[in-house]
C-alpha cells in the first residue's frame, strides 16, 4: 500500500511566493532567494510504502525521488502507535540501528497497515492509551 503526504503544503504559500518575487524586483536579490527557497519547500513532499516484506519512505521534490529509506522486518524493533489530538495518529518505527523513522498520518488506513505488517512479522508494537479510543 503506497501513502502520500505533501510537506509544507499551504493556500498562502504561493501568495508568499509571489510577494517575494515582487519584492525583489524592487528592492533586490535576497527576496529571490528566498522565493526560490518557499517554491523548493512547496513542492517537497514525502510518502510512505507499506509493502509485504519492507518499509519505504520517500522524499520526493517535484514528484522526483531525492532520498529513500527502506527498512526491512530485521531492522525493526518495534513500532509505537499513539494520537496526537483531533484526528491525527501517530506511529514510531523504532529501529536495531537507533535512526527511528516516524509517520504522522491524519487518516488511520496507512496506521492499520503498519499494524498488520507488525503481527505478519512479529515486530513488537506498543500503543498509547488513547490510540485505541479512536
Amino acid at each position: 500500500m503506497r501513502y502520500g503526504i505533501t510537506m509544507f503544503s499551504s493556500v498562502l504559500l504561493p501568495a508568499f511566493i509571489i510577494l517575494f518575487i515582487i519584492l525583489s524586483i524592487r528592492d533586490g536579490v535576497g527576496y529571490v532567494f528566498a522565493a526560490l527557497l518557499l517554491f523548493v519547500i512547496y513542492a517537497m513532499s514525502t510518502g510512505i510504502t507499506v509493502e509485504e516484506d519492507q518499509v519505504v519512505q520517500h522524499v520526493l521534490l517535484f514528484r522526483k525521488s531525492i532520498h529513500r529509506r527502506v527498512l526491512k522486518p530485521e531492522d525493526i524493533e518495534k513500532i509505537v502507535f499513539f494520537h496526537l489530538g483531533g484526528s491525527n495518529g501517530k506511529a514510531v518505527i523504532h529501529t536495531c540501528e537507533g535512526k527511528n523513522m516516524q509517520v504522522t498520518e491524519s487518516n488511520y488506513e496507512i496506521m492499520a497497515y503498519l499494524e498488520r505488517f507488525s503481527l505478519h512479522h512479529n515486530i513488537t508494537a506498543e500503543y498509547g492509551e488513547e490510540y485505541r479510543q479512536h
